[in-house]
């Protein structure tokens, strides 16, 4: 499948989030655009088969040497979301003074056929997790590369979607809004996939 042009991707945001209409505005969750999006994730998570099966097909792969956690934020952002914590748990870390845990997201649109994958990284100091997490959306590190390509395929293989660059992911769509993000602050990745993309937990 073709990955859409900038202008064509913007195009979906504005058919899912109002111009101009700030999120916590009365008004908002009467507009057609959110009664679009309400719409897409209802039919979404009534048919979750595939997502599931996406998955458990992750978990066949890449096997015990990571850890998969569901975070999806239904309603919050566009789409579907699976965290891949690429180590054997936070059990990992309680010994060790300092480090850092790197985590793959994997995000499946439900407003259109189209798919990112980027990165989190979360600070551990004495077994605990800092709650600050660092989103990466390049420069990934060599453990985050090594996994890619098999979330990749994986998506691929399931579900057909077309992938989102980074560079369109990261463009700023200014008369939109979506709690937390005002006017001026709302991203395309915001939009098509999680308003929350650092969220993790």
């Amino acid at each position: 499948m073709k990955t859409p042009s900038r202008q064509q991707l913007l195009d979906i945001a504005y058919q899912h989030y109002a111009r101009d209409v700030f999120y916590d505005d009365p008004a908002y969750m009467d507009t057609p655009e959110y009664r679009r999006l309400t719409a897409a994730w209802d039919q979404a998570l009534e048919h979750r088969e595939t997502w599931d099966r996406f998955m458990d097909a992750v978990a066949e792969r890449l096997g015990r040497s990571v850890r998969l956690t569901d975070v999806t934020m239904p309603w919050h952002g566009g789409g579907w979301r699976l965290a891949v914590y690429l180590d054997g748990g936070l059990a990992t870390y309680a010994s060790i003074e300092r480090a850092t845990r790197d985590v793959l997201v994997a995000c499946v649109s439900v407003i259109a056929p189209l798919y990112l994958i980027h990165g989190v990284q979360v600070d551990i100091e004495k077994g605990r997790q800092s709650l600050d997490n660092r989103e990466v959306y390049e420069n990934f590190t060599p453990r985050m590369q090594a996994h890619l390509p098999a979330l990749t395929e994986e998506i691929k293989r399931v579900f057909g979607y077309a992938p989102v660059s980074m560079d369109d992911a990261l463009a700023v769509v200014p008369d939109i809004s979506i709690d937390p993000h005002g006017f001026g602050q709302m991203r395309l990745i915001h939009a098509l996939f999680a308003s929350f993309p650092e969220n993790i937990f």
